[in-house]
């Protein structure tokens, strides 16, 4: 079982307390990291939209959860989880990919931006690759 999505469930209290939807999410998301680490981009891709979808699903309070842990458990212990596309990257398995970013991430991000949290400020900097590489979301930022 992911530790990221077991956290992520463990703590959330609506939508995500159904089974289905947890064991969905753990599905989709084992099997994204497996084909992402074994090169099949097309699939890995293909998989990342999948969860992207269903996580979307959720109750704003769930996708919280779920964006805190990714960030704390990749921003928080390795800024090289970001600043770096080298194998040491890639092969993680917790590994934040730019549609999760841009679709998940940074809604909250900027939610909590609003709410003056340093926590997620301090994420917000940590994204500077994603931000770079993406003008339209900067600007829209």
């Amino acid at each position: 079982m992911n530790p990221l999505l077991y956290k992520f469930a463990t703590v959330s209290t609506n939508k995500m307390d159904d089974t289905t939807t947890y064991n969905k999410l753990t599905d989709i998301w084992d099997k994204y990291n497996q084909v992402r680490v074994a090169g099949d981009k097309k699939t890995a891709n293909n998989l990342l939209v999948d969860y992207i979808d269903l996580l979307k699903q959720q109750d704003e309070k769930d996708i919280k959860i779920f964006v805190d842990n990714i960030c704390s458990l990749t921003l928080d212990l390795d800024d090289k989880i970001i600043y770096n596309n080298g194998t040491e990257v890639s092969d993680k398995d917790i590994r934040i990919q730019h549609p999760l970013f841009k679709e998940i991430i940074l809604p909250i991000l900027k939610d909590q931006y609003k709410k003056d949290s340093a926590k997620h400020i301090r994420w917000i900097g940590q994204f500077e690759q994603f931000f770079y590489s993406d003008n339209a979301t900067t600007q829209a930022f």
